[in-house]
């Protein structure tokens, strides 16, 4: 009924209200600097705070590692389009029913989390939860749509903390 449609336009107000799928961009930020010398070999490497990364291209990548990753966060990753609906109705069965709350985001919903949304996951209230939530799954959907699996995995894999290895010999 009427709460039905109520609903309807508070997520297409939701919706609407989401950034640009063509003006977001997924690529981590955060580099290190590196000084080279006039012969083209890095001399020195400038790490601030929260600039310490060094992009890696996904062949570079091992492929276990890539597997691992899609094993433990995202099993249907390369099946789905953005949006798990079977990890979404797995995590709210195992929430409701006994208790252990689940997660059910994608690598590609993870990865506009960390690169897009500037809180996301520290949402000061529910609301802002909810709002990020539908934007983040309406921009999994459009962003698989214009993007390739490997370099969403690509992105990702260069997002997510891997550990603190110092460059310095």
């Amino acid at each position: 009924g009427a709460g039905g449609f109520l609903g309807l336009g508070v997520v297409k107000g939701i919706i609407d209200g989401a950034p640009d799928v063509e003006n977001i961009n997924i690529t981590p930020v955060g580099e290190a600097t590196k000084i080279y010398d006039s012969d083209g070999k890095v001399i020195d490497t400038l790490i601030t705070d929260g600039s310490n990364r060094v992009p890696v291209a996904l062949s570079k990548i091992p492929l276990n590692l890539q597997n691992a990753f899609i094993a433990i966060e995202d099993e249907r990753f390369r099946t789905h389009n953005g949006v798990d609906i079977k990890g979404i109705f797995r995590a709210a069965y195992q929430t409701v029913f006994e208790g252990d709350l689940q997660g059910a985001s994608t690598l590609t919903q993870q990865l506009l989390k960390n690169n897009v949304f500037e809180d996301g996951g520290f949402e000061d209230s529910k609301g802002a939860l909810v709002r990020r939530k539908v934007q983040e799954i309406y921009l999994a959907l459009k962003l698989e749509e214009n993007l390739s699996k490997d370099i969403i995995l690509e992105n990702y894999l260069n997002t997510i903390n891997l550990g603190n290895v110092s460059n310095k010999t």
